[in-house]
C-alpha cells in the first residue's frame, strides 16, 4: 500500500496537462504545482547537502527557490507563459525523478498518530484549493493594481511594465510571479489557489516539525488544523498571507537541529520574503541573522548569507527600479510615505501562534504554556464561530461549497469574453493605450503598450468637480505619453445622479459641465472606435502637449 502512495505521488502531478476540467482539473494544477515546488526544494536541499529534507520542508524551501527563478527570468522579460511551464514541468519532473530513484529506499509506514491529522488536513486543503478556483467573482485587487491583468500580462510579455497601473509600491512582485506557476496550465482566474495551497503547506510544515507521536501530540496537530481553519480572516484581496507564513516558518526551522540550513538557503528564504511584501523585510533580515549568528565565525558564511539574499532581491529591485513612474507622476499620487499594511500583522500573528504551538506540542509534558495555548486555540475557533458577516466560520465554508459547485459545473476557466479586440483594431499596433475597462485580464498585451488607470491608486484620481480645474488624470495621461485611452461605460454618471439632487436635476450623461475628468477626455478628443459600451478615444493631440 506505501507503495502505491508512492506512486501515486510520482505520477500524478502530470495528470494536468490531460485535458481535464472541472474538479479533476484543479487538483491535478496544484498536485503539478506542489511537485514543482518539491522538486525546487530538492535541488536546494542538494546544493546545502541535505539529501534527507522533509517533503514539507522541500515544499518551502521550492517556494523561495521558484521565487528566484522567476525573479531571474522576469529581469530579462523572459517570463512568459511558455518559460513558466517550463519552469513548472522541469522541476515537477525533478520531482518524479526523486521519488523513481528512490523507489527501493521505501519503507512501510504504518498507521499511527499522525495519520488523523494527515488526513483532516489533506481533506480541509482539498476544499479550500477547490473553493479558491471557484471564487472567481472575489476582489482581483492588491495594494497596487488588478492582479489578473497583471497575470495576463506575464504570460503575453514575460515583464510588468506598467509603471502606472501596477507600480509595485508594496512589493517587488514574488507573490505574482509564484502566482504565475500556480495558475499553470490553466486559467488566470485561479490565481487564489495559491494561497489555498499555501495554507496547506503551512500548516503541513508545522505538523511535520510536530511529528505526531503518541495521543497528546497528535491532539495538538488536530488543534492547529481547527484554529487555522477557523480563523476569523478573509483577505479582501491578493496579497500574500499563507505563502508568507510557509516562508517565516521555514527560515525560523532553520535553525533548528533537525532541519537546520546553512546561511546561504537562509538567504533565500530571507530574500523570498522581502519580494513578497517590503513590510517583511526586517523580520526576514532579523531571521536571516538568528540562522547566521552561531556560524559567524565559519569563513565564507556571511557571503554565503549575503548571496542567498541578494540571489533573490536584486533581480526584483532592478526590474521594479527600471520600470518605475517618472517622477511627475509620483507625485500625483497621494500619500509619499510607505505605510505598514496592517492586514501584514496576520502572518506575523500566525506564524508566531504555530511557532509557539510546535514548541509546546513537542514537549512531553503540558505545562502552564499549554494551557494558554490551548485556551488561545479555544477563543479564536469561537470568534470564527460566532463572527458575523463573511467572516463567520460557517459562512466562509458555505461559499467555498458554492464555488466548489460552481467548478463543478462550469469547469475551471471563468466563462467571460472581454470582447475588446475589435475596438481595439482601431490604434496601430505598439501604441500606448490607457485603459478603463473592467476584464482587462482579457486583452493582448502583446498588441499594444496598456497603462492601466482603474486600480486603486489611480482610480481617486477621476472625480468630478463644478469649478474649473487641472485634472490630475490628464496630467498622468500626458506624462505616460498615452496615445488612445479605452473606456468601458461604467456606473459612475448614474451614481453622481443618485447620489445629489443637485445633479439630477442640472445634468445629463456626458454634458460637459456634469463630466468628471475622464468624461471630459471623450468630450474634447475624437472617438476612434465604438461597441459594446466602449469608446476607443484618440489622445494624440493631448500627448503632444509640450510637458
Amino acid at each position: 500500500m506505501t507503495r502505491l502512495f508512492v506512486a501515486l505521488a510520482a505520477l500524478a502531478p502530470w495528470a494536468a496537462v490531460l485535458p481535464m476540467h472541472g474538479v479533476p482539473g484543479v487538483l491535478a494544477h496544484a498536485l503539478l504545482f506542489l511537485a514543482a515546488a518539491h522538486g525546487a526544494g530538492v535541488v536546494l536541499g542538494g546544493l546545502a547537502s541535505r539529501h534527507d529534507l522533509q517533503p514539507l520542508v522541500a515544499i518551502q524551501w521550492g517556494f523561495a527557490g521558484l521565487i528566484t527563478v522567476g525573479g531571474i527570468a522576469l529581469m530579462f522579460g523572459a517570463y512568459t507563459l511558455p518559460m513558466q511551464v517550463t519552469i513548472v514541468c522541469m522541476f515537477a519532473g525533478v520531482h518524479t525523478a526523486v521519488i523513481i530513484a528512490r523507489w527501493h529506499d521505501v519503507r512501510s509506514i504504518s498507521a499511527g498518530p499522525w495519520l488523523a491529522p494527515a488526513l483532516l488536513l489533506a481533506g480541509l486543503a482539498a476544499i479550500h484549493m477547490l473553493g479558491a478556483a471557484g471564487d472567481i467573482g472575489a476582489r482581483p485587487f492588491d495594494d497596487d493594481g488588478h492582479v489578473l491583468a497583471q497575470l495576463k500580462r506575464l504570460r503575453d510579455t514575460g515583464a510588468l511594465e506598467d509603471a502606472i497601473g501596477y507600480a509595485r509600491r508594496s512589493q517587488l512582485g514574488g507573490q505574482l510571479v509564484l502566482t504565475a506557476l500556480a495558475t499553470v496550465p490553466g486559467d488566470v482566474h485561479l490565481a487564489r489557489l495559491l494561497e489555498a495551497i499555501a495554507f496547506a503547506a503551512a500548516l503541513g510544515h508545522a505538523l511535520a516539525r510536530i511529528r505526531p507521536s503518541d495521543l497528546a501530540s497528535s491532539l495538538w496537530a488536530v488543534l492547529i488544523v481547527i484554529t487555522g481553519c477557523a480563523l476569523a480572516f478573509v483577505p479582501l484581496d491578493l496579497a500574500t498571507c499563507w505563502t508568507a507564513v510557509g516562508l517565516l516558518l521555514a527560515l525560523h526551522a532553520a535553525s533548528d537541529r533537525e532541519n537546520r540550513a546553512n546561511v546561504g538557503i537562509a538567504g533565500l528564504l530571507a530574500g523570498a520574503l522581502i519580494a513578497l511584501r517590503l513590510e517583511l523585510a526586517p523580520l526576514a533580515l532579523a531571521g536571516l541573522v538568528r540562522v547566521w549568528w552561531p556560524a559567524r565565525r565559519v569563513r565564507g558564511s556571511a557571503t554565503f548569507a549575503a548571496f542567498g539574499l541578494f540571489a533573490v532581491v536584486l533581480p526584483y529591485a532592478i526590474t521594479r527600479w527600471s520600470h518605475s513612474p517618472p517622477s511627475e507622476i509620483r507625485s500625483l499620487f497621494a500619500g509619499g510615505a510607505l505605510d505598514y499594511a496592517s492586514k501584514l500583522l496576520w502572518p506575523l500573528a500566525i506564524t508566531a501562534g504555530l511557532i509557539i504551538a510546535v514548541a509546546i506540542a513537542r514537549r512531553s509534558t503540558l505545562a502552564a504554556g499549554g494551557m494558554i495555548a490551548s485556551i488561545a486555540c479555544i477563543v479564536l475557533i469561537h470568534e470564527g464561530r460566532d463572527s458575523g458577516g463573511r467572516q463567520r466560520w460557517a459562512r466562509r465554508y458555505l461559499e467555498l461549497a458554492a464555488n466548489i459547485e460552481y467548478v463543478r459545473h462550469s469547469g475551471i476557466a471563468a466563462p467571460v469574453v472581454g470582447g475588446y479586440a475589435s475596438v481595439l483594431a482601431g490604434a496601430p499596433r505598439d501604441a500606448t493605450v490607457a485603459l478603463w475597462v473592467t476584464r482587462p485580464e482579457r486583452l493582448d498585451y502583446a498588441a499594444h503598450r496598456f497603462v492601466d488607470l482603474r486600480t486603486p491608486r489611480v482610480a481617486p484620481l477621476r472625480v468630478h468637480r463644478w469649478d474649473a480645474h487641472t485634472s490630475k488624470l490628464e496630467r498622468i495621461l500626458v506624462a505616460a505619453r498615452a496615445e488612445y485611452v479605452l473606456v468601458e461605460v461604467d456606473d459612475r454618471t448614474n451614481e453622481r445622479i443618485l447620489g445629489g439632487s443637485l445633479y439630477r436635476f442640472m445634468c445629463s450623461p456626458y454634458a460637459p459641465a456634469c463630466a468628471d475628468d475622464l468624461e471630459v477626455l471623450a468630450l474634447r478628443h475624437p472617438i476612434v472606435a465604438a461597441g459594446d459600451g466602449l469608446r476607443l478615444i484618440d489622445l494624440r493631440a493631448l500627448s503632444a502637449r509640450p510637458r
